[in-house]
């Protein structure tokens, strides 16, 4: 499942608009790791034989099958400077760098 609220739905359509990208497939993919976890990005591509399919208010939103069963579902939403957010449910999985960081609760 992806959850988004409607002011990061407007503003990935807006941006789509933008760069006239309408009517592109969105995805969403891990792309690092950061002290937080796993970082995702969103990105237009076109589907692949082991994506997901999720249609949201007339945009269609990819996620590769494998990253979906590691990572769980995912939360966009936007901060106040209009900065795109993905967060997925099983953000824990990737929270460990394994080095010993003195507060690091993993």
């Amino acid at each position: 499942m992806i959850a988004i609220d409607e002011k990061s739905l407007l503003s990935i359509k807006n941006k789509l608009k933008s760069n006239n990208q309408q009517g592109e497939n969105i995805r969403i993919y891990f792309s690092g790791v950061g002290a937080d976890g796993p970082i995702f990005d969103i990105t237009t591509d076109n589907k692949k034989s082991d994506d997901l399919i999720y249609h949201i208010d007339g945009m269609t939103v990819l996620v590769n099958e494998y990253e979906y069963m590691q990572y769980g579902d995912f939360r966009i939403n936007t901060d106040n400077s209009n900065h795109i957010n993905i967060k997925s449910e099983n953000m824990e999985l990737g929270m460990c760098c394994g080095q010993g960081c003195p507060d690091c609760p993993y």
